[in-house]
């Protein structure tokens, strides 16, 4: 019921997402917690409820932690603090970035997720390259997560872990952030 009908995929009596199923799996706890809240509403409005509190806990605050981590990069990237928020208040104002904070798609949680890595990877560059392995690790967990929540953004995250491998200090802490990888994976 979270996805519109022709997103739907229905088998023996279940209705199934044609998409990563992450997204799914990171509502699960929030809806669990609407659902003593809606016992006593009719079905149509919980399912409405659930859907916004779950929606609300995932795709909209994770919209909004990606918003926060691209101002930190522009910042980091040498933009002065109007600069970054304009850029900010553009991208998800001028962009569709702040149309999909009211759909459940795993757009924004990829999106977060990639800013996320990207941005601790700068912030580790101004230091000279110098990675710990709860960095590493983190970048790692990062980028494979994007790739878990959007199969597409899986791309971008190899592309970080590139950059990441490349700007690490010392390079043998690329073995975190693999196995870091592997755990969405």
């Amino acid at each position: 019921l979270w996805q519109p009908k022709e997103r739907r995929r229905r088998c023996n009596g279940r209705f199934y997402c044609d998409k990563s199923p992450a997204l799914s799996m990171l509502a699960a706890p929030f809806y669990a917690l609407s659902k003593p809240i809606l016992a006593a509403s009719d079905v149509r409005i919980k399912v409405l409820y659930a859907r916004q509190w779950s929606m609300a806990w995932t795709v909209c605050l994770l919209g909004a932690l990606a918003a926060v981590l691209f101002y930190r990069m522009t910042i980091l990237f040498g933009a002065s603090g109007q600069e970054s928020l304009a850029l900010t208040m553009f991208l998800i104002y001028g962009t569709n970035l702040g149309g999909y904070t009211s759909l459940f798609y795993p757009y924004l949680p990829a999106a977060c997720c990639i800013v996320a890595a990207y941005t601790l990877v700068l912030s580790a560059r101004r230091r000279g390259g110098a990675f710990g392995a709860g960095r590493a690790a983190a970048v790692g967990f990062l980028c494979s997560m994007a790739g878990f929540f959007e199969f597409t953004f899986g791309l971008a995250g190899l592309a970080t872990m590139a950059v990441a491998a490349w700007e690490m200090r010392p390079r043998r802490r690329a073995v975190w952030m693999i196995l870091a990888a592997c755990l969405p994976a």
